[in-house]
Parts: structure tokens; C-alpha cells; sequence
């Protein structure tokens, strides 16, 4: 599964759960030139 979270929405506190949902930062994206650059996660199932 993958997404993309805004690093800085609830300072922070968005990203840190999904790692602690299994999720993975992979790379930076941004969408848009003048959207904000995400954080693409991956949580990787067996």
C-alpha cells in the first residue's frame, strides 16, 4: 500500500503514525509546483 502525507500536518504527528503503522517514507514528491512536497510511504505486506 502506499500515500502520501504532508511531513508537516500535526507537526509532524501524521507521518509518525503511519511508521508506526508499518509504513515506510520512500521518497519526496510534489504533485504540483506549488502543492507542498509529500512524504511517499509504502508499507510492505508479506
Amino acid at each position: 500500500m502506499t500515500l502520501l502525507v504532508n511531513p508537516r500536518a500535526g507537526d509532524g504527528k501524521v507521518q509518525t503514525l503511519y511508521e508506526r503503522w508499518g509504513y515506510e517514507k520512500i521518497s519526496e514528491q510534489q504533485p504540483f509546483p506549488d502543492s507542498p512536497v509529500f512524504a511517499a510511504m509504502m508499507r510492505f505486506t508479506h
